[in-house]
Formats: C-alpha cells, structure tokens, sequence
C-alpha cells in the first residue's frame, strides 16, 4: 500500500521521500518512480521497531541528513504497518511492543522530529490507521493490530486539533486491501471469502487507497477527516 501511495504522490508532481525498514523494497520503489514519473524521490532505510534507522542513529540524525537532501517538506504520510495475528491471550509482550513501535510509538516521534526541527511548518499529515482500529469492527484475532491503529486514529484526531491552523492532519481507515500484508495474512482462499462478504465483492486496491490520500492532502479545508475505503464491508455492522 505505501509504493501505491508513493506512486500516486509522484504522479502528482510531489517529490517524494521514501522511508521504509526493508531497504530492497524502498530502493525497488525509487527505481519505479525514477522509471515513469517527472521526480527522483530521496530514500532512506529505518527500522521503525526500534526507533532507529540503519546504522543505529536516531530519527533525530535520520531528519537531518534528509534534509540536506530536501529543504522543506509539505507532507507526511504514515503508511508503515506490522499486523501479526494473535488473539488477547496469544498476545506476548515481545509482539505488542514491536506491533505498538511500528503503528504507532514510530509515527509519533518521527513527526515530533519532522516539526520540532522546521522541516515541515506548513502543510498536511495523513495517517494510514484501519477500520480495525475501530471500536465496532476491531480484530479480535489480531488484538496488539487493533489497539495500535486505534490509538493511531485517536491521535490524529488530537493532532488536528493542536497542529492548526498551519497543519492540517487526516486519516485514512482502510478495510481489506489487496496488499502484500493481505497475501501473507488471508491467502488466496481467506481473499476470495473476505470479497465475498464485502458489499462490492472484491478487495480494494493500493490505488484506490492512494487516491483519498491524494484528496486529503489537496483539501485545504479537510483536517481532522476519518475516510473509511472498505467497499462499505462496515457499514451497519456496529
């Protein structure tokens, strides 16, 4: 989902800065970015689990060798995500802390780093939470998932508030897309029963995702918006 949205960013004439833990898969993105579209994007691998990047630096020198790269940023989209199946009594501590260190404890420090160093003071931030994260349609078996992206949605709804009005910050609650995570999580046979119980009888693309970022970050007027991409798969079963 997040090299659909990387895409979607570039085709829009944004110069785009990749983080990513796996390094092969943000220099695989780069170079499809630098193949179809008008703007070399600026990479860099970071190990969200642990609050440092490559090399065992903190974000605070992750910022600021990017921004020799790039003066000023407009936008920031968390899109990271690690979803592990475990019920309550299956959680261990070692996956909730990892599972609460991607989701969330990651995007909230980066962002403090990305302001309190002046590399974004105007702009908007997007959010990549779930419908999961929701309190009528959590994941019972992935229990440590639907904690983090409801603190994760939570979050954003304060960040509105405190961050305006030179920041503008919105959220994106996808339901089930056709994503790698889908593949690993489902299979093919788990896909073809989770289409069959959505409304629209099929998984939602990385694409479509991507276009509601895209209009979440053009909206001037959009801040503290929450937009559901599910294939109406939760409406009506709260």
């Amino acid at each position: 989902m997040a090299a659909g949205i990387a895409l979607e960013l570039n085709r829009n004439g944004f110069r785009t800065v990749l983080l990513g833990y796996d390094a092969g898969q943000v220099r695989a993105v780069a170079r499809e970015l630098e193949q179809n579209h008008q703007y070399a994007p600026v990479q860099a691998a970071c190990d969200f689990a642990t609050l440092r990047c490559t090399g065992e630096h903190t974000f605070k020198a992750l910022v600021d060798g990017l921004r020799q790269e790039v003066d000023e940023i407009t936008a920031v989209v968390h899109a990271a995500g690690l979803a592990a199946v475990g019920s309550f009594l299956e959680t261990e501590e070692a996956l909730f802390d990892k599972t609460f260190a991607v989701n969330l404890k990651a995007p909230f420090f980066l962002t403090q780093e990305v302001l309190r160093s002046g590399w974004m003071r105007r702009g908007v931030i997007v959010n990549i939470s779930s419908t999961v994260g929701e309190s009528t349609h959590g994941w019972a078996g992935g229990m440590a998932y639907s904690m983090s992206k409801s603190c994760l949605s939570h979050w954003s709804q304060m960040m509105a508030r405190e961050l305006a009005p030179e920041i503008r910050v919105n959220t994106v609650l996808p339901g089930s897309i056709d994503t790698p995570m889908a593949d690993e999580l489902l299979g093919n046979e788990g896909k073809k029963a989770m289409a069959a119980s959505i409304p629209l009888k099929r998984l939602g693309t990385s694409a479509e995702v991507a276009s509601v970022v895209m209009e979440l970050l053009n909206n001037p007027y959009l801040s503290g918006t929450e937009i559901r991409v599910d294939g109406a798969r939760t409406v009506g079963s709260g």
